[in-house]
């Protein structure tokens, strides 16, 4: 806190007072809502000024990005991927049918698709479905719902 004083201090006091000073000696006839504007625009201008002089941090050469060794580096990664087979390809990005199903089991991979309801062999997961049927009972003072389901 006491750096911030002596700052404010040093830098923008004297600055201000300069400011302020050279309205009446320019023989300008301003109002004074117009001196406190030009005094605080002045002010704050060289104050900003002054400030990101010395508040600059200094970074050292060796924090830069080396981007010959950064390309060096992606390329290499590059090169290292892995070449899919007939099979791993058809299988990942072929139309579901019975020749994907294959490619996929011949390659030991899943036939399920990342979207769901389409596998590799083009089948569609509908679920299980049951046939329910309502019906309703007399008991004497109401009807109850019955639902069977087979």
């Amino acid at each position: 806190m006491r750096a911030i004083t002596l700052f404010a201090t040093v830098c923008l006091c004297p600055v201000s007072v300069h400011a302020w000073a050279g309205l009446g000696s320019k023989g300008d006839t301003l109002s004074s809502s117009e001196g406190r504007r030009s005094f605080l625009g002045n002010s704050l201008m060289a104050g900003t000024a002054l400030a990101s002089m010395f508040c600059t941090p200094l970074t050292p050469a060796a924090a830069a990005l080396d981007m010959e060794a950064f390309a060096n580096r992606e390329l290499a990664s590059d090169s290292q991927t892995k070449k899919l087979s007939d099979d791993e390809a058809l299988c990942k990005f072929g139309m579901p049918s019975r020749q994907t199903g294959d490619a996929c089991v011949r390659a030991g991979m899943s036939t399920k698709r990342r979207d769901g309801g389409v596998d590799s062999y083009g089948n569609v997961d509908r679920g299980t479905f049951v046939r329910c049927k309502a019906s309703y009972v007399d008991t004497g003072k109401e009807y109850k719902k019955v639902v069977t389901c087979e």
